[in-house]
């Protein structure tokens, strides 16, 4: 699966950047393994019963820029995920503090 975003102002705490269109082609999973191919990477910050922040991310991103990118929102906790057609699957919720990272399954390069 490929999502195609036409044009994004990205704005992380302080920093503002612009996503070029030829540069913000996601291309979901890896080429093996479990989703291969199907799924994306989901990357959630959330305070409970209150809001919850979540980004389909490039599979470059790590359990630890998830987090990082949780605490920058004012999260207290974070939670990856993967997101298919059809399908979304959660690992556990970790506070902020926990370096986790727990993993879904499947795992789609997580």
């Amino acid at each position: 699966m490929k999502i195609l975003v036409c044009a994004a102002l990205l704005t992380i705490g302080g920093m503002v950047a612009t996503v070029e269109p030829a540069a913000a082609t996601l291309v979901c999973a890896p080429g093996s393994g479990p989703g291969a191919g199907t799924m994306c990477k989901l990357c959630s910050g959330v305070v409970a019963n209150n809001w919850r922040d979540s980004l389909i991310v490039p599979n470059t991103w790590a359990g630890s820029t998830c987090r990082l990118y949780a605490q920058s929102v004012g999260a207290t906790s974070w939670q990856l995920g993967c997101i298919g057609q059809n399908e979304i699957h959660w690992a556990a919720s970790q506070a902020i503090s926990d370096t986790g990272p727990a993993i879904p399954n499947p795992n789609c390069g997580w």
